[in-house]
């Protein structure tokens, strides 16, 4: 596994630092191939803001995204959230596309083999 020093790849930030958000970075850290370096969580409860995950911050939320995009220079953002409302989703997308910035949404998957 990778140490968060040794992370090199896309600047992202992660919306969502609850179980979904835990598993991403370990994955993140555990497969470089994805080629990604989380620079930190958004995630909507303000209880969250400061605390860590494997040494990434949680920086603020969805409000705080304008500011921390451009303060950390990031090119885009990776939904963790199983279940996301949609209208923090159409905020989130507005916000990407405003300020040139990639969505995408992380998940696991289980499907059969074509064999």
């Amino acid at each position: 596994i990778s140490s968060k020093k040794q992370l090199k790849g896309l600047r992202v930030m992660i919306y969502g630092a609850g179980r979904g958000g835990e598993l991403f970075i370990r994955e993140i850290m555990a497969n470089p191939e994805l080629d990604l370096n989380p620079v930190g969580f958004l995630d909507k409860d303000p209880g969250k803001k400061g605390k860590k995950i494997f040494g990434f911050k949680v920086l603020g939320n969805l409000n705080d995204l304008p500011t921390l995009a451009e303060s950390n220079d990031i090119a885009g953002i990776i939904v963790s959230i199983k279940q996301v409302e949609t209208d923090e989703l159409e905020k989130l997308n507005q916000l990407c596309r405003k300020k040139g910035l990639f969505l995408k949404r992380f998940g696991l998957s289980v499907s059969d083999f074509n064999l």
